[in-house]
C-alpha cells in the first residue's frame, strides 16, 4: 500500500515539474507571437492590438511557427488533469 501511495506521489510530483514548463514555454510563445514595443497597457484592449495580433508583428515565419507550437500543449494539459 505504501509503494502505490510513493508511486503516485512521484508521478504527480513529475507531471507538476513538467505541465509548469510547458506552462512556461506557453508564456514564451505568447510574448513572441503578440509582443508589440509600440503597444502598452490597455492598449492591448484596442482595435490597435489587432493589427499586431493578425500580423504577429511582422516577425519572420520561422518565429511564428516556433510561437505556434504551443498550441500542440493544450491536449498535453488536459491529460494532465487526469491523473489529478
Amino acid at each position: 500500500m505504501m509503494g502505490q501511495s510513493n508511486l503516485l506521489r512521484n508521478r504527480l510530483r513529475l507531471i507538476g515539474v513538467v505541465v509548469s514548463i510547458l506552462l512556461l514555454w506557453n508564456g514564451v510563445c505568447d510574448y513572441i507571437y503578440a509582443y508589440s514595443p509600440t503597444l502598452s497597457g490597455l492598449e492591448y484592449l484596442s482595435p490597435a492590438a489587432w493589427d499586431v495580433l493578425s500580423t504577429a508583428g511582422n516577425r519572420p515565419h520561422w518565429m511564428i511557427m516556433m510561437a505556434q507550437t504551443a498550441g500542440w500543449l493544450y491536449p498535453i494539459y488536459a491529460l494532465s488533469y487526469y491523473h489529478w
